[in-house]
């Protein structure tokens, strides 16, 4: 990217990346099998900590790293399980989402280097 003169990184993160809410008062926590909603957020966390930390790196090199949560987004695996889980598949995101948002913000990327975006606020907010 430094040799052409400049590019752009899109990390595909979650939400799962911030803090979980915690349990309501004697509400029991929600725990994943083998703790794999810990280590899931941990890993998100740790990528959009990257990302942020790429984007001032490689600013002046004309390099921008931004990071976008899909939220969850309908794909054939999953659909298949909602029917079995309380999963409401109606509410979920299409993969167009997410694609709409990261092609509007790759058009200027430097303008969002460094940030975070939702694909439904980006969609929603410019029209796409």
């Amino acid at each position: 990217m430094v040799q052409q003169g400049g590019g752009v990184i899109v990390n595909i993160s979650s939400g799962a990346a911030r803090h979980p809410a915690p349990p309501a008062p004697g509400e029991a926590p929600r725990a994943r099998p083998n703790g794999s909603g810990l280590v899931y957020g941990m890993s998100k966390a740790a990528l959009d900590r990257m990302g942020a930390g790429i984007a001032a790196e490689l600013f002046d090199k004309n390099i921008a790293s931004f990071q976008i949560y899909p939220g969850f987004t309908i794909t054939e695996r999953n659909s298949r399980t909602a029917r079995s889980t309380q999963v409401d598949p109606s509410r979920a995101e299409r993969p167009e989402t997410t694609a709409k948002a990261v092609a509007f913000l790759c058009r200027d990327p430097m303008a969002h280097t460094g940030r975070i975006f939702q694909s439904r606020q980006v969609v929603e907010e410019n029209g796409l």
